[in-house]
């Protein structure tokens, strides 16, 4: 499945109907027409197929109880709803969209607005995102920040033109401005303006640090961060037994060793600055003064707050004090992974580059209690990554425009992007 090609996706109220369905949609296939079975029910399929012939193939085996590696079937809950999660910094890189700049009409549209507001060193967000920018490194908050905003939202739009949009919305730490976005509390315009403005703040205010993850629970992190006594903090508690910490450089290292010594595993992460500590203190007057000219609207999607960790409520505001506390205190993503499960959300779709959010949300619930979904994931091809998420959306139970996604996602030699 995810290959390239032509795909189907089919409804039914039990697998009778639905093979009956599968026959009906091999002949129309066969006839050169477009007509598909109206799409109701639980009992889901999708098939894809290189050729419509092979489509109808695969159809015509599912229908007469034969295997078939094209076609999966699956029941998808009751009432299916599902989040948006956006992930933060640390995953951004050179050409993480290549595919959807070349062929989605809609991501492109949303990118082209992003450029038309700010304006960074040494490229275009266009072209940092399909690849093209010479000399831009992420390693500047100025490009990494905007930048990722600019991916998420035009995620938000390339899954809208795809018939998919959110039953709420979550973020992770720089996130959660895209997430705020996809709420509709805050506009593409205003919102790659501000990220831009936090990330110029960011590269010429901020004191460097590092952040690493740790897989230890949060008692463990704080015995060691204690017994070192210096300004080292715990960033984000990420899933069980899964804690990122920040700080100064000197300090952080020395907490690292100390729990490596106990064989807490500890990893580096790629970031520009150690967000979420004491290295950002001299950002929070500025940041609050940019966040104050941003008009901010209630979100009309329900909003999950990694600051928080649980869902706002209607009389609270994403403001610019609610940005100020956000860039200092930790992000607390399992709580908000569960509290959009208690809410009732039965499928994550990640808006990133990467899976990272997925594979950390993965151990906030039990296995099997939802689905998750990456739109992307560096190293394999985004085409194929992007055709899979919609499939899987599809099975999930959700009315993703199949005919649409396979349009702007076939793959072509010259479009390949696996970076």
């Amino acid at each position: 499945m995810g290959e390239p090609g032509d795909m189907t996706g089919l409804a039914a109220a039990d697998e009778h109907e639905l093979r009956r369905h599968a026959t009906m949609r091999a002949i129309a296939l066969r006839a050169g027409s477009s007509h598909m079975p109206a799409a109701r029910g639980r009992v889901r399929l999708v098939a894809s197929a290189a050729t419509p012939a092979a489509l109808a193939d695969a159809l015509d085996a599912y229908a007469a109880q034969q295997p078939s590696a094209a076609v999966q079937v699956h029941l998808a809950p009751l009432r299916p709803r599902l989040a948006v999660l956006c992930s933060g910094q640390s995953d951004v890189y050179a050409g993480m969209a290549r595919v959807p700049c070349a062929h989605s009409a809609a991501f492109a549209g949303a990118l082209e607005r992003c450029d038309a507001v700010v304006e960074l060193p040494g490229a275009t967000l266009r072209a940092l995102l399909d690849g093209s920018a010479a000399g831009a490194s992420f390693e500047d908050a100025r490009v990494a920040q905007p930048a990722l905003f600019a991916l998420q939202a035009a995620l938000v739009a390339l899954w809208a033109d795809w018939g998919v949009t959110p039953d709420a919305v979550g973020g992770h730490s720089l996130g959660e401005y895209a997430a705020a976005h996809a709420a509709e509390a805050l506009t593409l315009e205003d919102g790659i303006a501000l990220v831009a403005e936090r990330g110029a703040l960011t590269q010429r205010l901020a004191s460097g640090g590092r952040m690493v993850a740790v897989l230890t629970d949060a008692e463990t992190a704080w015995a060691a961060i204690r017994a070192d006594g210096g300004p080292v903090e715990i960033a984000a508690l990420n899933a069980p037994e899964v804690v990122t910490l920040s700080g100064p450089h000197e300090h952080v290292a020395r907490v690292a060793a100390s729990l490596a010594a106990q064989d807490v595993p500890v990893t580096r992460l790629d970031t520009t600055h150690a967000f979420h500590s004491v290295c950002m203190n001299t950002l929070l007057e500025p940041l609050a003064q940019a966040a104050a000219r941003v008009p901010f609207t209630p979100p009309r999607i329900p909003f999950a707050s990694a600051l928080e960790g649980r869902l706002l409520t209607d009389d609270e505001a994403l403001d610019g004090s609610y940005w100020v506390r956000h860039l200092r205190q930790p992000v607390r993503f399992r709580d908000t992974v569960r509290a959009l499960a208690e809410a009732g959300c039965t499928a994550f779709l990640e808006l990133g580059p990467h899976a990272t959010l997925t594979r950390l949300g993965a151990r906030c619930l039990p296995a099997g209690d939802v689905q998750w979904v990456p739109s992307l994931r560096r190293g394999v091809d985004q085409a194929a990554t992007l055709r899979a998420a919609a499939q899987q959306l599809w099975l999930a139970g959700f009315d993703v425009d199949l005919a649409r996604v396979a349009r702007d996602v076939r793959s072509r030699a010259s479009s390949r992007a696996t970076a």
